[in-house]
C-alpha cells in the first residue's frame, strides 16, 4: 500500500511539473502572438498613413493639373478671340480697299 501511494505521489508530482511547464510554454506562446499582434497592428497603422499621403498627394496635384489645364483652356480661348478679332478687322479692311 505504501509502494502505490509512493507511485501515485510520483505521478502526481510529474503530471504537476507537465502542467507547469505547459502553461509556461502556452503563456511564453501567447506573448509571442501578442508582440506579432502588436507588430501587425503598427505596420497596418504605418499603411494606412502612406496610403492617407499618396491620396492627399494626388488630389494637390489632379488640383493642379485642373488648375492648369483650365488655365491653358482660358489662355487658348483669350488667343482664338484674339485672332478671329484680328482676322475679322483684317475681312473689313480688305472689304475697304477693294470697295
Amino acid at each position: 500500500m505504501i509502494y502505490q501511494l509512493q507511485a501515485l505521489l510520483q505521478q502526481n508530482q510529474e503530471l504537476l511539473s507537465q502542467t507547469l511547464e505547459s502553461s509556461e510554454h502556452f503563456r511564453e506562446e501567447e506573448n509571442a502572438y501578442r508582440d506579432q499582434l502588436a507588430n501587425l497592428r503598427r505596420a497596418k497603422e504605418k499603411l494606412e498613413e502612406k496610403i492617407m499621403d499618396q491620396y492627399k498627394n494626388y488630389e494637390r496635384s489632379s488640383k493642379k493639373l485642373v488648375d492648369v489645364a483650365l488655365n491653358g483652356v482660358v489662355d487658348c480661348g483669350f488667343l482664338i478671340s484674339a485672332a478671329s478679332l484680328e482676322s475679322t478687322r483684317l475681312i473689313d479692311l480688305q472689304g475697304l480697299v477693294s470697295g
